[in-house]
């Protein structure tokens, strides 16, 4: 890096920034390439304990790159490796960046050259903005758009046919005419305001606005909960709940509630009736995990990769919804500091987990992490 007093006052300067700064940053040098600086906030982003000195090679490959629509970046196409190696200047580059943990992450990276005294490049420097949630919430308000744009005019246009129908023909119509017309009409307002409660609910989640307060709640208090309200719903199927008393998890009981109920209430629209619908829990490593199973016909294939994601419903079986539930549920384990997945087991039917950490200490990191302040 040179070895004048002016360069280790600018070296000594530049790490007490990127220190202190909200955002990730690396600092890498040509000679050797090499990864020298860090902030925590890297190791935060990546998934892995990012300890400097490392190879660049080794700091740029451990993580899959990815661009928008999925292809994978070259080592030539990174940012910091243009930068270190090229002088090039990046500017707001979007990257999907996977962890080491399998999730992925939406990135806003800028990267720049370093200059010793503004004259010979010793380095570069990339600053990784984490916009996962903005990138989500922007999907979403498009998503929404198409769905308001075409499932709404269903309900709609029965509304305005049954409303004009009553209006021209209200005399030529029978008691029992108008009677059928009406609770058509009733129907199609319901499903109407469904959808739209469904959706301001889901606006709500994303909003993420004022925390609330997870207590220590035992498993089997959440399960009787879901059971209780959905007991007229689950009467036509075989229950069969296995729930060790002591197992306690730190949750906002409300979420964790509506998000079973979600999970449960799909096992049973699939399911058909006198099938069996299992229920269990159990302790993997620091987690808990609750397990619901239905034996319907499962989840169709190609459904598996966006089954979490909004609007997305099964096209074989014609079941009624809005494929909203499971997206929902989704967000409310995650908020509150767990996980969510779809297992296809042998045979028939779906298995759902809903996975989150035992430990008081371990849901105590996860305390920043926004929590919806109502669920409807």
């Amino acid at each position: 890096m040179g070895g004048s007093r002016r360069d280790h006052q600018e070296w000594r300067l530049l790490r007490q920034i990127v220190v202190q700064l909200p955002e990730a940053v690396v600092v890498a040098v040509r000679e050797p390439e090499s990864v020298i600086l860090v902030n925590r906030q890297v190791s935060q982003l990546l998934g892995w304990n990012v300890v400097p000195p490392l190879s660049l090679r080794r700091f740029v490959t451990a993580n899959t790159r990815r661009t928008l629509d999925g292809r994978p970046l070259s080592l030539e196409e990174i940012p910091l490796v243009r930068a270190l190696r090229y002088g090039e200047v990046i500017r707001q580059r979007e990257i999907l960046l996977e962890r080491s943990d399998g999730r992925s992450v939406t990135c806003l990276v800028n990267a720049a050259p370093l200059f010793l005294n503004r004259r010979k490049q010793f380095g570069a420097i990339a600053v990784f903005q984490d916009i996962t949630s903005r990138a989500s919430e922007q999907r979403l308000r498009e998503e929404l758009f198409t769905f308001v744009s075409h499932e709404l005019r269903t309900p709609l246009t029965v509304v305005e046919g049954i409303a004009q129908l009553l209006v021209t023909n209200w005399e030529e119509l029978s008691v029992e005419e108008r009677a059928t017309l009406l609770r058509d009409l009733l129907t199609a307002t319901r499903s109407l305001r469904d959808m739209l409660e469904r959706m301001l609910q889901l606006a709500e989640l994303q909003k993420a606005g004022t925390q609330q307060m997870r207590i220590s709640t035992l498993v089997t208090d959440l399960v009787s909960a879901v059971l209780r309200e959905l007991a007229d719903e689950l009467a036509p199927f075989r229950v069969e709940v296995q729930v060790p008393p002591d197992l306690t998890v730190d949750i906002v009981p409300l979420h964790v509630v509506q998000a079973l109920r979600s999970v449960i209430h799909n096992a049973a629209k699939y399911s058909p009736p006198g099938e069996r619908i299992e229920i269990g829990a159990y302790r993997e490593g620091a987690e808990v995990r609750i397990q619901i199973r239905d034996y319907g016909p499962g989840v169709e294939p190609e459904l598996h990769s966006r089954l979490f994601q909004p609007f997305q419903r099964g096209r074989s079986h014609g079941k009624p919804g809005l494929g909203l539930g499971l997206y929902q549920a989704k967000l409310l384990v995650e908020a509150n500091g767990g996980r969510i997945w779809h297992e296809a087991p042998g045979g028939q039917g779906a298995v759902f987990v809903l996975a989150f950490p035992e430990r008081s200490s371990s849901t105590t990191d996860q305390s920043d992490a926004p929590i919806p302040h109502h669920v409807g």
